[in-house]
């Protein structure tokens, strides 16, 4: 009887065991789920905006409407800058260096 009692514990730390590996499986596999997401989001917000500034352009070629120099490079200006901020601050937090993990 003394070889199950000491069978049982043993299992029983096992069980705990392979909880603790399945919840940070589960942990990671939400966190990749997560950046698959936020990924698809930022490409799709990206894409809508430059359209926008597509279509923008080509009216005001097209109709002929008069937009002052500035705001035009205003626009292109922010477009450009979103494009390359926007996809950098995301990717920074979703993927931390190393170091950064620790603390």
């Amino acid at each position: 009887m003394s070889k199950e009692i000491k069978i049982k514990p043993q299992q029983e730390e096992n069980e705990k065991d392979n909880d603790l590996v399945n919840l940070a499986h589960q942990d990671k596999q939400a966190d990749i789920d997560l950046k698959k997401m936020y990924g698809k989001v930022i490409l799709i917000v990206l894409s809508a905006w430059v359209a926008f500034v597509i279509a923008f352009s080509i009216v005001l070629v097209c109709r002929g409407y008069e937009v002052s120099d500035l705001v035009f490079i205003v626009l292109l200006t922010t477009t450009t800058a979103n494009m390359l901020a926007l996809p950098a601050i995301v990717l920074k937090y979703l993927f931390p260096h190393k170091n950064q993990l620790n603390k």
